[in-house]
């Protein structure tokens, strides 16, 4: 039986390239299908844990507490230190120099515990 590649996709995970070539079989081309769905979701939030580990790893190479960084959000991720505490200039280039995300700082005032910070994460 003569096989016919019909896509080879191509898929980037921190360190890693996959390739993964699909057969036309029309039994099975459904399932080629789905898999390939779930694998890009797969890998999204793969990408998206790595570089928040990332971030997290830099953070506390700036004398940030591990565990009082928190990520936030679905579709937006944001950043959150203790409580809404802010995250100096020096370090926030630091994470910018090293990652190829930038965070870009939005800044609340509540009237009980003043300015409140978060860091949206964008490339």
């Amino acid at each position: 039986m003569k096989k016919l590649i019909i896509d080879i996709i191509e898929v980037y995970i921190p360190n890693a390239w996959f390739r993964v070539k699909c057969f036309f079989n029309p039994n099975i081309l459904k399932e080629v299908k789905e898999f390939d769905e779930n694998f890009k979701r797969s890998v999204n939030h793969y990408g998206r844990k790595w570089i928040e580990d990332k971030i997290r790893l830099l953070l506390v190479m700036q004398g940030y507490d591990r565990d009082r960084i928190s990520f936030r959000g679905d579709s937006r991720r944001y950043i959150v230190y203790k409580y809404w505490e802010p995250i100096n200039d020096h370090s926030l280039e630091y994470i910018s120099s090293h990652t190829n995300v930038k965070l870009n700082v939005e800044e609340i005032y509540d009237d009980d515990c003043g300015f409140l910070y978060s860091y949206n994460i964008s490339k």
